[in-house]
């Protein structure tokens, strides 16, 4: 009994000290980690990735009482590193959360080529120290994708299951994948959609699909982030809910004028043709060969009674409603209602948008360099690399040296020796090789010199690709440093919402992004001396008035500048199967017809998809503008699959704004070559 007694009291004691102990510890470890943070793509988990950028969605709770700031560093890397191992891309975000309460950061952050990775993400304290981490699951590779503003999104489990034949695919043929679907979460406080605030946000989206609620809620940053990524070619599929939602100034701007609700027209309310997969989810990628087979549907009776058609400005009936270019993108207004009855559980409406989603993937094959997308593989930028190369343009120099020490060792060799023995003093040859050796090693030395500078200099080779008329448009800029030292240096946006990176191997290339107020930043940029460090830079570009590309009544296109410079190098491709024309210049307000441009032709490849195929204009560009052939090489040379430089269907034309962006100087370095090249898509504009 008293056993029992003492082993009892010892018990509550040691029970007692422990829950001290607890308590004591409690508030140590709440101080020690005052955050919880979690990842997750913006577009939702199981996202399909780009090659290019995405958004990461970071939330930051601060359970401390005490405002807690620092920086978010996010990385994306390969599934199987571990640890510090692998290839990683990182973005570095400043952070500030007050006490008890909640934030969201959006993060962008650059993939792998070919490659699906996860997101991780580290939360610092001012003095470096980890006050918390979290990790997202595996993204997926890329696949087309429908991003629904409707949370939760009704149509998605029908259509994950569906199938879409694609011939835009990076190795050739054809490929059947299954559409993704992504929901945007809604933000708890306000139940707005939580959706990007810049336009590489949307670069894994073929879709966006949204009411004109969900777009009068996401707010003018939001819509103008999604506004950017149509321009550059992305396509939004908006389900007007009210007559005045038509109003909306943003709806009126994308549509190119007012747009009024009409009867749906018959086409719509009849049968459909949908082009289905024999085997969905194969394709060149999986190795197992498709087929395509047809699907005849047509709307149920009451949806068919609840169909709407759209027109006004430039909207045109379309097999999902009506549809409107803007900039390279496309509108789709549609004439039924996916995620409400009847529509939601009738299989043609699912059909419906997966088709439209094939149409989306499949149209994006007409531009040379999508948006935001591009991979770091360092093999395509091999022509870049050499355009902006400071040395290409001084290979003399190595031919000189070469003639200087063989000269070198023809008079300091036999002919000093021969001269010493003659006036009977050898010895006196062993004292002038020293002074000759010398003399070789400064005039070697100063050629270097000559050729490669004693300081940094800065090339740019930049690509605009605009629909006829916009005023903005899609910019690639491949931004060359070459400095003279291994000094870390800061390279910062054109403007705020673009992205950067540096062509390399993520592995072996040291960059580190830096988004702050002030934008976009690549800090701790370090290069070998001598070396051009090539960085990728992806925005937009205001273009003054653009340029029009109009129809006549015979059909022949008309071309107006109105970008405020001019324009040389022109080659123009009507469309159709008319040849190209030629224009050495078209002046800033200047219009002229195609018929008096000089003819000429350019080859189709194969397979329907035309690569750019200059060499029958390469001597007339390089009287314009010397190395303006090699800059659409290397252009061509960067693209990551086929492009359809000519679409058979709509007038193409390129050129060159003269004298560029108009830029002297870049990250510090003076520009020696601002190379600006325009693609201009399509028919519209200002007279």
């Amino acid at each position: 009994m008293r056993g029992s007694l003492r082993f009892e009291f010892w018990s509550r004691a040691c029970g007692r000290a422990f829950g001290l102990g607890l308590f004591a510890f409690a508030p140590q470890a709440l101080a020690a980690s005052p955050l919880l943070v979690n990842v997750e793509p913006m577009l939702g988990n199981g996202t399909p990735a780009v090659d290019g950028w995405m958004s990461a969605s970071v939330r930051i709770e601060n359970r401390s009482n005490e405002v807690v700031r620092g920086t978010l560093s996010v990385e994306a890397q390969m599934a199987w590193a571990r640890g510090s191992g692998g290839p990683r891309n990182g973005t570095d975000v400043p952070f500030s959360v007050a006490a008890r309460s909640q934030v969201s950061v959006e993060v962008p952050v650059h993939g792998f080529p070919g490659t699906a990775p996860s997101l991780s993400v580290a939360a610092r304290g001012s003095d470096g120290q980890v006050l918390a981490e979290a990790k997202s699951a595996e993204l997926r590779t890329h696949d087309p994708l429908l991003f629904d503003l409707s949370s939760p999104s009704h149509i998605a489990p029908a259509l994950r299951l569906l199938g879409v034949p694609l011939s835009n695919t990076r190795w050739g043929g054809l490929a059947a994948p299954l559409v993704s679907v992504g929901s945007a979460r809604q933000d708890a406080r306000t139940g707005e959609p939580v959706v990007p605030r810049t336009a590489s946000g949307y670069a894994a989206a073929t879709v966006v699909l949204a009411t004109s609620a969900e777009l009068s809620l996401i707010g003018e940053e939001a819509r103008a982030a999604l506004s950017d990524w149509l321009l550059a070619g992305g396509a939004l599929a908006v389900v007007p809910e009210r007559p005045e939602d038509l109003r909306a100034s943003y709806l009126e701007a994308w549509a190119g004028g007012a747009v009024h609700e009409q009867a749906a027209p018959e086409e719509l309310r009849g049968q459909s043709v949908f082009s289905q997969p024999v085997d969905p989810a194969g394709g060149p990628s999986s190795g197992r060969p498709t087929g395509i087979t047809e699907l005849r549907l047509s709307p149920s009776a009451d949806a068919r009674a609840r169909l709407r058609g759209y027109s006004g400005g430039n909207l045109h009936p379309s097999p999902w409603g009506a549809a409107a270019s803007y900039g390279l993108g496309e509108l789709h207004l549609l004439a039924f209602r996916p995620n409400s009855e009847p529509f939601v559980s009738d299989p043609w409406t699912h059909h419906k948008l997966a088709d439209l989603t094939r149409h989306a993937w499949d149209r994006d094959a007409a531009i040379a360099l999508p948006f935001a997308e591009q991979t770091l593989d360092e093999s395509r930028l091999n022509d870049i690399r050499r355009e902006l190369d400071p040395n290409q343009g001084t290979r003399w120099t190595i031919v000189v040296s070469a003639l200087l020490l063989l000269a070198y060792a023809g008079l300091a060799g036999p002919l000093n020796f021969y001269l010493a023995r003659r006036s009977g003093k050898p010895l006196r040859a062993l004292m002038r090789l020293p002074a000759l050796s010398a003399l070789a090693l400064a005039l070697v030395v100063a050629l270097g010199a000559i050729g490669r500078g004693v300081s940094g200099r800065a090339r740019r080779l930049t690509l605009v690709e605009a629909g006829a008329g916009m005023t903005r448009a899609a910019a690639t800029r491949f931004r060359g440093l070459y400095a003279s030292s291994a000094r870390e240096r800061t390279v910062q946006a054109s403007a705020r919402g673009n992205v950067l990176d540096v062509a390399g191997d993520a592995e072996s290339t040291g960059r580190r992004l830096v988004v702050d107020r002030d934008g976009a930043r690549l800090s701790n940029l370090r290069g070998r001396p001598w070396e051009v460090v090539v960085v990728e830079e992806d925005g937009f570009m205001n273009l003054a008035g653009g340029v029009s590309l109009l129809r006549g009544t015979d059909g022949s296109v008309n071309i107006k500048n109105r970008l405020g410079r001019d324009l040389v190098g022109v080659v123009l491709m009507p469309g159709g199967s008319r040849d190209g024309r030629f224009f050495i210049r078209i002046k800033d307000g200047e219009e002229v017809s195609e018929a008096i441009g000089q003819r000429l032709s350019i080859a189709r490849a194969t397979l329907g998809r035309s690569a750019l195929e200059l060499s029958t204009v390469k001597d007339r560009l390089e009287s314009c503008s010397k190395g303006l052939s090699n800059a659409w090489d290397a252009i061509e040379g960067a693209t990551t699959r086929n492009i359809d430089f000519w679409p058979a269907d709509v007038p193409v034309l390129i050129g060159q704004l003269d004298g560029g962006e108009g830029k002297l100087t870049d990250s510090g370095f003076p520009l020696e070559a601002d190379r600006t090249l325009l693609r201009v898509v399509g028919v519209g504009g200002v007279p």
